[in-house]
């Protein structure tokens, strides 16, 4: 097993094809678990793309690997994803974690994907109803540790008569459920954009404050299931930036800041926690 647990991922999921047995042995939790902490510090230079089919207009989901060993030379090979029928970003991001990644189909139908073992995962339609007139759902997928769960985590806003309110709810691949989550925040919360960036154990969104429309980012713990606020670099705050992302960057919670004079700057915090983000 431990031989085993050395293997690349691509191997891994031909090892798998071999006999029932196999199947079994390489999908148990523990090998899984094993396997990704072993080649996690591996520089594979996989990525996913999502293109066109220029005839038909239709999309379609790519691997990429990109050799770069060969001084000068960059070599990329892609393979078509043909097992998930007609594939869609969500909500118009890809989220993912450990190789999983989330997408919708025609129908709308949300679907966790395991790229590797071709695994496909409907994910049930959430019980919850607003009484409302727009709702904007985000996503976000990660890993709780602590539980050893992945989970999904769909922070919503929708107008009622009267007001903008959020609503965070969270899907435990484990169970196989939704349930609904804190999502009290004391600071004024407008809106939050793109997908949720999972790094050491949390969710993150940039957010804007409906005061002062300055940016901050919101943090969602996976396994205490608790919103919280990560104040953003002292540059960032303030109507001067125009385009803030948030974004991993070596296993770093980073932020990118566009100013309106075009000026680019990444801030990295180092340190998870500390809630110092460095100027690089």
């Amino acid at each position: 097993m431990d031989i085993l647990a050395l293997l690349p991922t691509k191997l891994i999921g031909r090892c798998r094809c071999v006999s029932k047995s196999w199947r079994r042995l390489l999908s148990k939790p523990n090998f899984v678990r094993s396997h990704l902490n072993q080649t996690k510090h591996l520089i594979e230079n996989e990525l996913l793309m999502l293109g066109s089919r220029e005839l038909s207009q239709s999309d379609v989901l790519y691997t990429a690997s990109i050799d770069c060993q060969l001084p000068g030379e960059i070599t990329v090979s892609a393979t078509e994803l043909i097992f998930v029928a007609k594939p869609e970003l969500l909500s118009g991001y890809l989220p993912s974690c450990d190789g999983l990644i989330l997408l919708e189909d025609d129908s709308k139908q949300i679907l966790l994907v395991n790229p590797t073992t071709k695994e496909v995962r409907e994910l049930p339609v959430p019980s919850h109803a607003f009484d409302c007139l727009y709702r904007y759902p985000l996503y976000g997928l990660g890993y709780d540790h602590v539980n050893d769960d992945y989970k999904v985590v769909s922070p919503s806003y929708y107008h009622t008569e009267h007001e903008l309110a959020m609503v965070v709810h969270v899907y435990s691949v484990r169970n196989g459920t939704w349930k609904e989550a804190d999502s009290s925040l004391y600071e004024p919360c407008y809106s939050m954009r793109m997908t949720g960036v999972f790094v050491d154990g949390s969710l993150h969104w940039v957010a804007t404050n409906s005061m002062n429309l300055s940016s901050f980012i919101v943090g969602f713990d996976l396994a205490e299931e608790i919103l919280r606020i990560i104040p953003a670099p002292r540059s960032v705050y303030g109507v001067d930036s125009s385009c803030d992302i948030v974004g991993e960057l070596g296993g770093c919670l980073c932020m990118l800041s566009v100013s309106s004079n075009k000026e680019t700057n990444i801030w990295v915090m180092k340190e998870y926690g500390v809630e110092q983000f460095g100027r690089n």
